[in-house]
């Protein structure tokens, strides 16, 4: 048996092409996994890793339009009062407050109507490098607050509500700055506008005013206004680029971070190939501890991928926040490995498990097959090798279908057992029959062959009564001497001899044989003639030979005979039914390469084509009711068969002719009496 053909290699090929099946599902049903929850993945460790950042843009906001609520509320009191000697004191002390809770206010004020004149009244600070706020007295005279875009702004803002401006440059302080306003209300009318203005960072700040980190390793961020100017950007973006508006960027990198992320911008709206779905969430500012309670933030947020980075020089995630009150756009890119860093690591831990839990259960599933399956049909096979007999019974513990296999096997083992035994009685039986018929067959013949002998003994007995009557007669004439009497008794032993061979043949043909011996075919046929010498004489049959190669067999001589002498008197039983006149029998004695031969051909009109394929069945005769037992030709068969050789009959020349072929390597070889079948 090849190796490869063992139960035990076929169970492991199993076992491996099941575990391999198994990793490559789970490997590729994680893959898909992985890809379907990209966004949801991205998007919950972009929060996690930006919550910060927003947290921290958001509480500057809130404080800021805090700051900004109380300016407008106080405003819109001193109004009231008409005191304005209190106004600067009342300002700075607001504006000054607010550095406590860390907002980088540079200026900010109010800015009341005047009836009188077209300007309003200004209460303008701004943050001198020691922290304190300086009132500007020379703002009327370079500007007409009123025509500035914070001023319009606040003017459509609703009561007790803020706005924020674009990023724009001051004209008096020259300094780059984004305004939150809040307009002042008396009575029910536009009475002016309370405004503070923050300072805008070429860079973002790596720690929050928590104390928090704001921008992690590897990333970057972007805070863009509603037209893209810049309100703040991490160092890595300053590093590509130091313009203050993102569409006039003449920088190549920042260009094709713009042309992925330019369909999002603005209102979010519209589609992307490569970006997902926005998703909505607000964001709810504590509540001052004044009586003003700032509306709702809402924020929008979508994603994109971008394939290659060219700021973080790989596969990026983009998250762009949008604040749908400021119209602000945080941009943050994340490298795509570090979003899925976490979903990764968990595949490689869950891999490395199922790798061990597969090979466990290979080898567990292995060793259990391996002793409920192969040890016993390896137990099996040893019993079978150490077998004495082919009747020895299995023994297997298995209660299951292997044992079932055992004893359907022990069953069938008896049963052929009970078979063979029941058979070899059959052919014992069969044998004892053959060896009846033949001697049946034997004796139908004693009496023809007790004819012959009469008939062959009764010349020899007429010349001894003849020879009776001579020596009296001779000795009463007185011739007899002693060289009569030396003649008389070699004529008297020719006689005898004569009597003696022809009693010694019939003998030698009745009586059985025991043993095998070698002996001529020519002989066996020449002697078979002797015994039928007296019938064909009588039936004036004509024997000839007319070949007599020399063939020599390895048997029972007699049994060979009587095979001779059966066909020899079916032909001439045939003669004497077809009233042949001219009856000749032809004998050939045949040796060739392919095969010696025996060939006995009669004249007496062939074998009827009805019986002709079933002539040598037991019990088939062609002769009358009463004159045939159809029992000498199945014999004929028996006894060719018993010296392994085969007997056919063919019509040939107006007669039958059987042939007795010999083969070479068989000829020598006879089988048993118990291997005839």
């Amino acid at each position: 048996m090849k190796w490869y053909n063992s139960v035990k290699i076929k169970l492991i090929g199993f076992f491996l092409f099941v575990s391999v099946v198994f990793l490559t599902t789970i490997i590729i049903a994680f893959m898909t996994m992985r890809d379907n929850s990209l966004e949801k993945n991205a998007l919950k460790e972009a929060a996690l890793m930006t919550s910060v950042i927003l947290q921290d843009i958001r509480s500057k906001q809130t404080k800021a339009e805090a700051v900004v609520l109380t300016l407008a509320s106080v405003g819109s009191k001193l109004s009231e009062k008409n005191n304005e000697s209190t106004y600067p004191a009342i300002i700075t002390s607001i504006l000054s407050a607010s550095e406590k809770n860390n907002i980088d206010i540079i200026s900010g004020g109010i800015w009341l109507e005047n009836n009188s004149s077209a300007s309003p009244k200004v209460y303008f600070f701004d943050k001198k490098q020691g922290g304190t706020f300086q009132f500007v007295k020379a703002y009327i005279p370079h500007v007409n607050p009123k025509t500035m875009a914070f001023y319009k702004l606040a003017q459509k803002t609703p009561y007790q509500q803020t706005a924020w401006t674009k990023v724009y440059v001051d004209p008096v302080t020259h300094r780059r700055m984004i305004s939150v306003v809040s307009p002042i209300y008396r009575k029910g009318h536009f009475a002016g506008t309370a405004s503070i203005d923050l300072n805008i960072q070429t860079g973002i700040k790596d720690i929050s005013s928590d104390g928090n980190v704001i921008v992690q390793p590897r990333h970057y961020l972007m805070m863009l206004d509603k037209d893209g100017n810049f309100i703040s950007k991490s160092k890595e973006v300053s590093r590509f680029d130091s313009t203050e508006n993102i569409y006039r960027s003449k920088n190549m990198a920042i260009q094709q971070i713009l042309q992925q992320i330019e369909p999002l911008l603005g209102h979010m709206t519209g589609k992307n190939t490569n970006c997902y779905a926005s998703i909505q969430y607000s964001v709810h500012s504590s509540t001052p501890k004044n009586h003003f309670s700032p509306p709702e933030m809402s924020v929008k947020e979508r994603l994109c991928t971008i394939k290659h980075d060219p700021v973080l020089q790989t596969e990026s995630i983009v998250v762009i926040y949008h604040f749908t009150d400021t119209h602000w756009n945080v941009i943050i890119g994340i490298p795509k490995e570090q979003v899925l860093a976490s979903l990764d690591s968990l595949f490689y831990h869950i891999f490395i498990i199922t790798i061990i839990l597969t090979i466990l259960a290979t080898i567990a599933g292995y060793l259990v097959l391996y002793r409920v399956f192969v040890r016993p049909i390896e137990s099996i096979n040893k019993q079978l090798k150490a077998a004495i007999s082919e009747h020895t019974l299995l023994k297997c513990e298995d209660q299951g279908e292997i044992g079932m296999l055992v004893e359907n096997l022990n069953t069938r083992t008896r049963n052929l057992e009970h078979a063979k035994a029941r058979e070899n009685r059959e052919h014992e039986l069969r044998l004892e029959q053959q060896e009846m018929l033949m001697q049946q067959s034997k004796m139908a013949m004693v009496g023809e062959m007790m004819d012959s002998v009469a008939h062959q003994w009764k010349q020899p007995l007429n010349a001894l009564m003849l020879y009776s009557e001579l020596i009296r007669n001779d000795f009463e004439e007185g011739i007899v001497d002693k060289a009569y009497i030396e003649e008389f008794r070699k004529n008297l032993q020719v006689q005898i001899d004569h009597m003696v061979n022809t009693l010694d043949e019939f003998r030698s043909f009745f009586r059985p044989n025991k043993e095998r011996v070698h002996f001529k075919l020519i002989d066996v046929v020449n002697s078979a003639l002797f015994l039928a010498k007296d019938d064909i004489l009588k039936n004036r049959i004509l024997v000839k030979i007319d070949r007599q190669d020399e063939i020599e067999l390895y048997g029972y001589p007699n049994e060979f005979k009587h095979l001779i002498l059966n066909i020899i008197n079916n032909a001439k039983d045939a003669f004497i039914e077809h009233k042949v006149q001219q009856r000749l029998i032809t004998i050939n004695l045949i040796a060739s390469e392919h095969g010696d031969r025996l060939e006995i051909c009669d004249n007496a009109g062939g074998v009827p084509e009805a019986v002709i394929d079933t002539i040598f069945e037991a019990n088939v005769t062609t002769k009358e009711e009463g004159k045939g037992t159809g029992i000498g030709l199945y014999m004929s068969q028996q006894i060719a068969q018993k010296h392994q050789a085969k007997i056919t009959v063919e019509n040939r020349n107006g007669g039958a002719c059987f042939i007795v072929t010999f083969h070479h390597d068989l000829k020598r070889k006879p089988l048993s009496p118990r291997d005839i079948r």
